[in-house]
This record gives C-alpha cells, structure tokens and sequence, in this order.
C-alpha cells in the first residue's frame, strides 16, 4: 500500500487549477463547482482533460451543457434484412 499512497501523494502535488468553465456567474454571484476546494479540484488532478471533449463528468448540473439536437425528418433508411422481413 505504500507505492499507492505514493502514487496519490505525486498527484496531489501535481494538481491543476481549476478552468473557467469550473466556475460560472449566475445572479451577479460567483457560482463554482461543489467538487472544488478553493481552486482546486478535489475529483480530477487535472480539471482541464475533463472538459476537452464536452462536459466534466462530475461536474455540477448549471456548470454542464446541454445540447439539443433535432432528428432529421423525411426518409429513414432500413436495412436489406429489415425490408425484407416487413414485405
């Protein structure tokens, strides 16, 4: 348990700040994200990685974006296998 403990002790130190996306104004207050301690995040090491691709995973519900997305209407393509089955 020692190398673990070792392993979570080089982490801590090598803790990021936490991004502006951690943090968001709402009613003219600084709102930010209950994982945080200060500008720390206490979840992540590194903040940033888990915004790149969309949203942080932990992140608070008013922090997250929400993405509407409308299906296209018209034509829906079946598969061989399923038209044949519906003749």
């Amino acid at each position: 348990m020692g190398r673990r403990s070792t392993v979570i002790e080089e982490l801590r130190a090598a803790q990021q700040p936490i991004i502006d996306r951690c943090k968001k104004v709402i009613e003219d207050e600084l709102t930010i994200c209950s994982r945080s301690d200060g500008e720390v995040c206490k979840a992540y090491a590194f903040p940033k990685a888990k915004w790149r691709s969309q949203d942080c995973p932990l992140a608070d519900s008013f922090l997250q974006t929400v993405e509407v997305t409308e299906t296209p209407t018209g034509k829906v393509r079946v598969g061989q296998q399923k038209q044949k089955k519906h003749r």
